[in-house]
């Protein structure tokens, strides 16, 4: 009968990576333990770990949560000596230290310390906006062109009382996403690029302050808005890769003329003096 039990447990589907969330600190690194470790652990060894690892857990909890990932078919018992991961186990193990390396690396790529790397996500951002705006084209509601009517007329004020409201400009381009009706391209663009451009804002609208441009933006913005309108995705999509390829060209002029470490300078006052 245990085999049978054990055989439909293995039979199982693998857990999703996205169930990952489901669990906590304490049983994703009770699970971690048993995945580097050569011998079965019994549940005072895992609790002794976890402790170490500064955990304030009991041996009866780890018990129980052993208990429960047995049942989950992500462990099993090995004889007396203690649990093993299962092979559903170590896949979900492996998801997870994949998934971190991900997030790591993600979040190490938008700390931006560098000019390069500013340059870097304003490409980016080029490449994918020029994805979105062909299908904000063609998908665009009435509602949307009001919403994107408002925040033209935002920025307009914005830039013709010179102060800084914080993110104007880019509030234009995050409802450009929206419009485009792409879950995808809404949350690629919203944690790869927009929260990295919002912190950057300010850098930004000193760069094109100092080519004499920031009355250009709006402008740009209403010829984009015009194309859309007549569902002219092709000048749309030109117009916006002329716009966004005008910023680019002005931050590696920046860089160019940058002697002083204004940029240094400038992306400390960003990070809050950090």
């Amino acid at each position: 009968m245990a085999l049978k039990e054990s055989a439909r447990a293995d039979a199982r589907p693998a857990r999703a990576p996205a169930e990952e969330g489901h669990f906590s600190p304490e049983t994703v690194s009770v699970l971690e333990i048993l995945a580097v470790s050569a011998e079965p652990r019994g549940a005072r060894l895992v609790a002794r770990e976890l402790q170490e690892a500064g955990y304030s857990i009991s041996e009866p909890t780890v018990s129980r949560l052993l208990t429960k990932l047995d049942e989950s078919g992500l462990t099993s018992a090995a004889g007396g000596k203690g649990r093993v991961l299962t092979e559903r186990g170590r896949i979900l193990v492996e998801e997870i230290i994949r998934n971190r390396s991900r997030g790591e690396g993600l979040s190490g790529a938008l700390d931006i310390q560098h000019v390069d790397q500013l340059l870097d996500l304003l490409r980016a951002r080029r490449g994918l906006e020029r994805e979105v705006i062909l299908l904000a084209t063609e998908r665009c509601t009435e509602e949307d062109f009001a919403d994107l009517e408002s925040a033209l007329s935002d920025h307009r004020r914005m830039v013709a009382g010179e102060s800084y409201e914080g993110y104007v400009a880019n509030h234009f381009h995050k409802l450009l996403v929206r419009c485009s009706r792409s879950t995808l391209f809404e949350a690629l663009s919203t944690v790869v690029l927009y929260d990295a451009l919002d912190a950057l804002d300010p850098l930004l609208l000193v760069v094109t302050s100092l080519h004499g441009t920031v009355h250009d933006a709006p402008d740009e913005h209403r010829a984009l808005l015009e194309a859309m309108r007549r569902r002219d995705g092709a000048t749309a999509q030109a117009l916006l890769d002329e716009h966004l390829s005008r910023l680019i060209e002005e931050v590696e002029d920046f860089k160019r003329r940058d002697r002083e470490g204004l940029f240094a300078n400038l992306l400390s006052l960003t990070h809050g003096g950090s």
